[in-house]
């Protein structure tokens, strides 16, 4: 990771006769293509950045202002990656709170029920058409390696009623 400073930039521009601020960011020993907000980093810490380039393009030397840099202006290029995996909170059975699936494995391992009762149950309780949880319960809830599923729930069942269990 590389922390940038206004000394270092204008070193760097001097030295390289850049006439870019792609060629100081390669100058400074970055393969990579440089980035916008780079680029505006680099402008931003050297506001007489086009004069410098400018005596680079004629071949004279520029005398740049040096000003003293506190360390909070010191500018880290490389940020760390972000990360855009947000945990999903947990519910009954490991499915997502609140989903349509942790609903059906809350209301299914109750007590035994005939499928259209949970259908029903659920229907009412999300406020969802029985048609859209008859089809989250028909292609998740009976196969364990679904990838909804992953082994989380099963259905048993017992004298024409299910119950929907954790499989064994």
């Amino acid at each position: 990771m590389k922390v940038l400073t206004r000394e270092a930039l204008t070193e760097a521009i001097r030295k390289s006769k850049a006439t870019t601020v792609t060629a100081v960011w390669r100058y400074m020993g970055n393969q990579a293509k440089i980035s916008g907000s780079q680029a505006k980093m680099i402008r931003q810490l050297v506001p007489d950045h086009a004069e410098l380039f400018k005596a680079n393009l004629n071949g004279t030397n520029v005398a740049g202002e040096k000003t003293p840099v506190a360390p909070a202006e010191a500018v880290v290029v490389a940020p760390a990656k972000k990360s855009y995996y947000i945990p999903k909170a947990k519910g009954a059975g490991g499915f997502r709170a609140g989903s349509c699936l942790e609903l059906l494995f809350k209301e299914g391992s109750k007590e035994f029920l005939t499928r259209d009762e949970l259908v029903a149950r659920v229907a009412k309780i999300k406020n969802k058409s029985e048609h859209l949880v008859l089809f989250d319960f028909r292609t998740t809830m009976p196969y364990p390696h679904h990838p909804n599923n992953r082994g989380r729930a099963s259905v048993i069942e017992k004298d024409g009623k299910i119950k929907v269990v954790v499989p064994a």
